[in-house]
């Protein structure tokens, strides 16, 4: 069981691909209320965990992903993050803020009240990665004033659940022309309010667009 909680990691850059947290094979982990600042690669990567909670974390300036969950990966929850400017020098669409994998994953996966501004897509399935049948669901998250790529992103195959989601704007073709892949993203949110100071995204209301 792996516990990392109240820690700031800053200038992460010893290597081209150093992250800041890599932890693999694990019964449990529980990443809560860091702070992650310039990290070459990704600030948090998780591979076949039986349980995850990733929460509260504060991520600024990653070069890769922000966040990953990959590998078999069992009850998983990422949860109240706030991620600005992820994916900086990869750019590409299928890493982002956060990035699931999920052909292997086993249990419930939920992403939900993160705060996205910032860099290049927002939540990403990885290209060539087969969620059929999975228990994943990507709901009442911010993502807002991308620099470049996708809103939301599906490389692979099944239909990724990502309703309740405030996507920048009410405008249903603006959002389209910004999702790609095997996405159910509506309703969405029309209102983009956040009711608490907390870190993460807790929106009012129930979602209508």
């Amino acid at each position: 069981d792996v516990t990392i909680a109240n820690n700031l990691f800053s200038t992460i850059n010893a290597t081209a691909t150093s992250s800041a947290i890599q932890l693999q094979t694990a019964r449990s982990a529980s990443i809560a209320d860091n702070v992650f600042t310039n990290v070459n690669y990704a600030g948090i990567l998780l591979d076949g965990i039986d349980t995850a909670f990733v929460r509260r974390n504060s991520i600024t300036g990653t070069g890769f992903q922000g966040i990953q969950l990959a590998g078999v990966m069992g009850n998983a929850t990422v949860a109240d993050n706030a991620i600005h400017n992820a994916n900086m020098a990869s750019g590409n669409a299928d890493r982002g803020a956060i990035r699931l994998y999920g052909t292997n994953f086993t249990g419930t996966v939920r992403v939900n009240n993160n705060a996205i501004t910032g860099g290049y897509t927002g939540i990403a399935v990885r290209n060539g990665e087969a969620i059929a049948g999975k228990d994943i669901k990507v709901l009442d998250n911010s993502i807002t004033g991308l620099l470049g790529g996708k809103l939301l992103f599906h490389g692979g195959t099944g239909t990724l659940d990502a309703e309740s989601n405030w996507l920048g704007t009410s405008s249903g073709s603006t959002i389209a022309a910004n999702v790609q892949g095997n996405i159910d993203y509506t309703p969405g949110r029309t209102d983009g309010t956040d009711t608490s100071a907390n870190i993460g995204f807790q929106p009012t209301g129930t979602p209508s667009g």
